[in-house]
């Protein structure tokens, strides 16, 4: 065979392999781009069904209370969407619906409910969707005319009643007067606190006098936690016509004149405020924990506090800075939650009060 012959056929041999290379590096980037795709939009799938579990599962434990004549569900069920992201971007209360209603167990369906009592779950759907600009963006699917993928995941929650409880929505509401001293609570009638104080005028513990309020209704479990839903009102240790919010006077800063009293610690916290103490179900002696200060605004704007027995703490209105509802661990023993407001000493000329509502938690299951 001639030399020119067997030099031609390598030659399109090569520029056929060249060929076949490039159309294979084509096929492999698109699948290659193909499987990122769809591994984008799997994990955005699965953040945006845990965000929907989350809200749901928050949501659902204020489904039978009203703020500002707005069902809680709703407003908790959107800060905890608002904590959760979604292929690297925060979610926005538009791609969220919020229903709240009942669970029917006989049948596993969701039913709307007008009658806040009877609301027992919440539904959470949260989307990607094109009209409000999230829908997860896509690298090879806009080469087939598919720039981005829609998504959807929703998530129902239930609360479980507590049987022991007269009040079947798990919270109480009281009138709290500006003269229940804290350090009064669970001492028998007629036991006196900050005895010796500059007026020697100390308060007395009675129905009548100056005992802290025992919400008594409550169910309260070790390691669940209670939640200050509404603090309304104002008081004041003087006889002025000013009145301050639950968060007290935040420029006077004081501690119980009697120190750790009646087996209950000292606190920090400014005057006026509103404060409270778990108690088991024994009069309060003995050693008393450490005192707890919140002299500071950064000390009182805590996610999460965990006080311990006979450890009086700072409640405020009970609310974060931001307005998410602030959480209190119920400590093991407890039984009862007292509150009452902060003084220094002489609770008894305090006037005004605040209408407080407590909720404890209860148990949530994700039935859908």
């Amino acid at each position: 065979m001639p030399v020119a012959m067997r030099k031609r056929i390598p030659t399109r041999r090569r520029g056929a392999v060249m060929a076949y290379a490039a159309l294979s590096m084509v096929a492999m980037c698109g699948i290659i781009s193909l499987g990122v795709d769809f591994g984008r939009v799997q994990i955005a799938r699965s953040q945006l069904q845990a965000a929907a579990d989350a809200a749901a599962r928050y949501g659902v434990t204020g489904v039978q209370h009203e703020i500002g004549n707005v069902n809680a569900a709703e407003a908790m069920a959107r800060v905890m969407l608002r904590e959760n992201t979604v292929d690297g971007k925060a979610i926005v209360d538009a791609q969220a619906t919020i229903e709240y209603g009942e669970w029917k167990t006989d049948s596993l369906k969701f039913k709307d409910h007008n009658q806040t009592t009877k609301r027992n779950a919440v539904r959470v759907t949260v989307r990607c969707a094109n009209s409000s600009g999230t829908a997860i963006p896509l690298m090879f699917g806009s080469l087939i005319g598919r720039p981005q993928q829609e998504l959807s995941a929703s998530a129902v929650a239930m609360i479980e009643q507590d049987a022991n409880l007269t009040n079947a929505s798990n919270y109480q509401q009281a009138y709290v007067p500006a003269t229940s001293n804290p350090w009064l609570a669970g001492s028998p009638n007629g036991t006196k606190a900050n005895v010796g104080n500059p007026h020697n005028n100390p308060d007395t513990a009675g129905a009548t006098l100056q005992s802290p309020i025992n919400f008594n209704s409550l169910s309260l479990r070790a390691g669940s936690t209670v939640t200050f839903d509404g603090v309304n009102g104002g008081a004041n240790n003087l006889q002025s016509n000013t009145l301050y919010t639950g968060d007290g006077n935040l420029s006077w800063i004081v501690s119980n004149f009697g120190g750790s009293e009646n087996g209950k610690s000292n606190v920090t916290a400014p005057i006026n405020s509103v404060i409270a103490v778990f108690l088991n179900d024994n009069v309060p002696s003995g050693p008393t924990p450490a005192n707890l200060d919140f002299s500071t605004s950064s000390s009182r704007d805590f996610a999460t506090l965990a006080p311990q027995l006979n450890q009086p703490f700072f409640v405020g209105d009970g609310r974060r800075a931001n307005g998410d509802m602030q959480q209190f661990v119920v400590p093991a023993g407890a039984t009862r939650l007292f509150v009452g407001t902060m003084d220094g000493y002489e609770w008894n000329n305090n006037v005004g009060g605040f209408t407080v509502t407590v909720t404890t938690a209860p148990t949530v299951t994700l039935v859908q």
